[in-house]
């Protein structure tokens, strides 16, 4: 069911990729005025993971995942129905705060179900939720924009947020752990057992982040196509995800997170060193191997050292 709610959760923050830049470049917009809407999400997520973290803890895991889809459903709808740059960048923030909310309960509330000898795992499994809407939602969406126009993506994208959200409250029964109090210290300080696994995050998301904003450049240089490779990523991190998940909780950590930043180098340097499709995509299939293992591991050990506050642990991994 968390799953489920968290695959439509992604599906509609997807579908804003595509109609967003374009509804505002409709309204005739400056670049300068375009980067600054779409640049708030990264600010606002920033400031907003910590929060999160804290907001879940102390009152509970469903409720923020509710309150982060009825944000995200404020922030699309409300998106189509303005033209002002403040509004529109205020609405920007509110889908922000929506996705940190849900992302970060989510997660905490997976690894609180979970048990700790088969977190990995399950932390793999859900992790499909969302690749699978990065995979298809876009595209789907683009696809239908001739049909429902770029306001009916809007409304799409908030109709997925509803359906999350009744699906998060419906759930909210089976919690486990009680909410535990406003801890203001997870604010501003990361807990000394967690430093090791966050410069990890930050060295993983480092290289992730220059596949992923770099690839269309690099594309165009080699003169090949960028769909194609995001495609046979998207495929291959879900089917390792599914094949490797199940040995995650059985081998040592240190050993496999070795291999899996093994495999995210061996990707980056195919990138650099290869012009053809084959070693382009080559490359696409070991950053995917190298996110299936690392990422959900990654999140188990943040969330294991945080036993007590699991969001907090989610939050920080997601910082």
């Amino acid at each position: 069911q968390i799953w489920t709610a968290t695959l439509l959760f992604f599906a509609a923050f997807y579908s804003l990729l595509v109609p967003l830049p374009l509804y505002l470049e409709g309204l005739r917009f400056p670049d300068w005025q375009i980067a600054f809407v779409l640049g708030a999400f990264g600010v606002a997520a920033l400031l907003g993971r910590p929060l999160s973290g804290v907001a879940a803890d102390a009152w509970g895991y469903n409720r923020i995942m509710v309150l982060g889809a009825a944000s995200l459903l404020v922030g699309a709808v409300g998106t189509s129905v303005t033209h002002s740059l403040t509004l529109l960048t205020l609405l920007r923030v509110l889908q922000a705060i929506g996705y940190v909310a849900f992302t970060t309960a989510a997660t905490a509330r997976v690894s609180e179900l979970l048990p700790a000898e088969r977190r990995a795992h399950g932390l793999a499994w859900f992790g499909t939720s969302a690749n699978v809407a990065m995979t298809c939602a876009p595209a789907l969406v683009s696809l239908a924009i001739p049909v429902i126009a770029l306001r009916g993506a809007f409304w799409l994208a908030g109709g997925l947020a509803v359906v999350a959200g009744l699906l998060a409250q419906i759930g909210r029964h089976t919690a486990t752990a009680p909410p535990t109090g406003v801890n203001v210290r997870d604010l501003l300080v990361i807990r000394r057992d967690l430093w090791r696994p966050v410069c990890l995050a930050a060295a993983f998301g480092a290289g992730f982040g220059v596949f992923l904003q770099f690839l269309p450049l690099l594309a165009e240089l080699r003169s090949v196509d960028s769909g194609l490779i995001y495609t046979v990523y998207g495929i291959t991190i879900i089917a390792s995800r599914l094949l490797v998940g199940r040995w995650l909780d059985t081998l040592r950590p240190a050993l496999t997170l070795s291999v899996g930043f093994v495999a995210l180098g061996g990707g980056l340097v195919s990138f650099a060193m290869w012009s053809s499709m084959t070693g382009l995509l080559a490359g696409a299939i070991c950053l995917a191997a190298a996110g299936a293992i690392v990422h959900p591991l990654l999140i188990s050990i943040h969330v294991g050292q945080s036993e007590d506050r699991m969001a907090h642990g989610s939050a920080v991994f997601y910082l």
